[in-house]
Parts: C-alpha cells; structure tokens; sequence
C-alpha cells in the first residue's frame, strides 16, 4: 500500500518526536514493518524531508551511479547502500544489476535512448521487423514527394518575390 507523503511525515512523527512504537505504526497505516524501518533510518540519517516527493524523477550522474555500484562491491548491502546515499534499495538494485550486466555502459542515463537492437529481448518481433511496401503505395509516395518539392519551390519564389519588393520600397 503506497501512502501520501502527509501520512509518511505524520508516521515519522510518530516514532521520531512521539516515539510510538513500530508495530503501532505497523498496524496503523498498513505497511510492513520492513518499509517502516527503512524510512526511519533514512529519515534520521537524511532527515523527514528526506523520505518525501519520492516520486519526482530524478536524473543521476554516472559518476554517482559508479559511487553507489563501487559501495555496494565493497561488500555493503543494497539496503544500507540506499540509506548512506539517500535512495531506495530498488534503484540501487537496478543500478547493480545494470552494471553487472554491463559495465559502466549499463549506467548511462538511458531512459530516453534506444536501447541496441541486439539488447532488445523482442528484437525478431514482426513489429520491428522494417515494412515492405507495394508497388502501389511507392508510387504514392513519390507523387507527394514531387507535390512537396514543387510547393517548397513555389515558396522559395514567393519568398524571394518578397523580399525583391521589400527592397524596392525600402529604395524609394
């Protein structure tokens, strides 16, 4: 169950300033304890404001990225790795796992680059496969391609027309 960030702060609020215990907080909100515990730590660590607006996407640097891996291969866990550098386990996870598979590549910030044909797992799907079109419709495409060109001609014309005239008046 995903709660708002107003029932986050109100919980580290409780267990923070009213130090209610976790399975009261367990049992009031609905979350397991695991979740609970980790926003504890990352809340005294980084602070309530912290574990908030974890939704927004962010973008992270290689470098950072390779700081974080790096922690993790000296033998720290995914869990305290995301508590030292204030991120969730899962996106350390996946950094990992990137990196493991990757290298330093998997890193990149790839979520508005295509990935390789070769890494795609539906690379041989008939929707990547390119189209073939007809006769039929070449043809077609050539009549608007000569339509376009003339009209791009005809604009050029038109626009140097103007401009003759422009610098007509502009003599006068």
């Amino acid at each position: 169950m995903r709660i708002s960030d107003e029932e986050k702060r109100k919980m580290l609020e409780d267990l923070l300033i009213n130090n209610k215990p976790v399975s009261a907080v367990v049992r009031e909100y609905g979350i397991c304890s695991e979740s609970v515990h980790f926003l504890l730590g990352r809340a005294r660590k980084h602070g309530i404001e912290s574990t908030l607006h974890s939704s927004t996407k962010r973008r992270y640097s290689i470098e950072f990225k390779t700081k974080v891996v790096m922690h993790v291969e000296e033998g720290n866990t995914l869990r305290s790795t995301a508590l030292t550098f204030n991120l969730t386990p899962a996106i350390v996870q996946s950094w990992y796992k990137r990196y493991s598979e990757r290298g330093i590549e998997g890193l990149s910030n790839t979520r508005r680059q295509k990935m390789l044909k070769d890494d795609r797992p539906d690379a041989d799907s008939p929707k990547n496969k390119k189209r073939v079109h007809t006769e039929k419709e070449y043809q077609e495409l050539e009549k608007r391609l000569r339509h376009a060109e003339m009209e791009n001609e005809f604009l050029k014309k038109l626009d140097a027309l103007v401009q003759e005239r422009i610098e007509r008046e502009r003599r006068k």
